[in-house]
């Protein structure tokens, strides 16, 4: 794995969209997705702004090891230069060499294939560029459209966990998939 790499600025063309490493300038989109209840239902409570502004400062800043560093990128649509989203991946265990893909998008853009597409140029740049042996997403049970965007990517589900995760104050379920590099 070349970890080397992770913590280069990048920007990954597809037909539709550029996806680009968040830098400063992105604050305001990322505090808008993050701070939005509705997009953040299925993912954990919304955090209050000193809380989201830390996390963005550690999302834009190079990794240090830490298991929790996201590496955010925003994803802009070539057509019409709005942002539509963002995805991105944390290395969940440098030894496995297994990353975790996570993404949020705004409503108006679901079930368009934005994730679908946007995901699909980030696993091969993880597989292709960064030689990562598997890439795995999580996601809660009653979350349909993120499995089902997990499942057109190839990813196999591989865990069912019942009960796993505390969330506003229920219990849900858990769904781990995984696709392991071909190469």
């Amino acid at each position: 794995m070349k970890i080397d790499l992770i913590n280069q600025k990048r920007t990954i063309h597809t037909e539709r969209f550029t996806i680009t490493s968040l830098d400063a300038d992105d604050w305001p989109l990322f505090f808008d997705l993050q701070n939005n209840s509705e997009l953040m239902h299925f993912i954990r409570p919304v955090q209050p702004e000193h809380e989201l502004r830390a996390k963005f400062l550690v999302n834009i800043g190079p990794w240090t090891g830490n298991p929790d560093h996201w590496h955010t990128h925003k994803i802009v649509c070539k057509e019409t230069g709005n942002a539509l989203g963002t995805i991105g991946f944390k290395v969940q265990c440098a030894n496995s060499m297994r990353f975790e893909l996570g993404y949020i998008l705004y409503a108006d853009f679901q079930g368009q294939g934005v994730i679908t597409e946007a995901g699909q140029a980030l696993v091969e740049f993880l597989f292709n560029t960064l030689n990562v042996h598997k890439v795995v997403a999580i996601c809660m049970a009653e979350n349909i459209g993120s499995w089902k965007v997990m499942e057109k990517l190839g990813m196999e589900r591989e865990a069912h966990l019942k009960q796993h995760t505390l969330h506003n104050d229920k219990w849900s379920d858990d769904l781990i998939y995984g696709l392991i590099n071909p190469a």
